[in-house]
């Protein structure tokens, strides 16, 4: 099939002016003007949202560690200790000082220190070396005597005044356990019993 196409260029005559349809001029009209806005906008630039103003963050400083740890805390030294205090009769700050040089070391524990494991290896060292000491210690030369007849009177003695009866062994010839040994039995000598008496006149206004 054979398509015929019309050559205006052989015609003899000139083609007339094509009128321009209104609608196609109106578009092209408006889409000028929508590119004239375009470049004649300012461009905006974005701006961040402001941010409220925080006040300047102080660094905390930690809080000092109190060196006192809590009070219903009881070392188990502690226990060992008060035992062997009042066996042997000793005033705490004199074992403190000797045993390890501190002389308020059984203050500090009874407030709730917690001693190091080389405190704790001095003291039960001192006070193997005190219990060898004593067991060890040469008694002294004389002939024994019966002291059991002082009890009634070192007993009221003690119980009016509230005195531990180490204390009174202490006082008396410095063995803490000296009334546990007259109650035994053990004869005591003869200048410990004149001892004796003499303290106990002395406790009860006669001396």
């Amino acid at each position: 099939m054979l398509i015929y196409r019309q050559n205006y260029s052989a015609l003899a005559h000139d083609r007339g002016p094509v009128a321009l349809d209104p609608d196609i001029a109106w578009i092209d009209q408006r889409l000028g003007e929508k590119r004239d806005r375009k470049t004649d906008a300012p461009k905006l630039v974005p701006v961040a949202p402001a941010q409220p103003e925080q006040p300047p963050v102080t660094p905390r400083k930690p809080k000092p560690r109190s060196a006192r740890p809590q009070r219903n805390y009881a070392a188990p030294i502690l226990m060992e200790i008060e035992r062997w205090l009042k066996m042997a009769g000793m005033p705490a700050s004199k074992f403190g000082r000797e045993a390890v040089g501190d002389s308020h070391l059984l203050r500090d524990l009874r407030r709730g220190r917690d001693p190091s494991s080389r405190v704790v290896a001095r003291v039960r060292a001192y006070m193997k070396k005190e219990d060898e000491a004593r067991q060890h210690k040469p008694r002294p030369k004389g002939k024994a005597v019966c002291a059991l007849d002082l009890i009634p009177r070192i007993e009221k003695a003690i119980a009016e005044r509230d005195m531990l009866p180490s204390r009174f062994g202490r006082n008396v010839a410095n063995a803490p356990d000296l009334i546990d040994r007259i109650k035994s039995g053990a004869g005591i000598r003869h200048a410990t019993r004149e001892r004796i008496v003499a303290f106990l006149d002395k406790l009860e206004g006669r001396g």
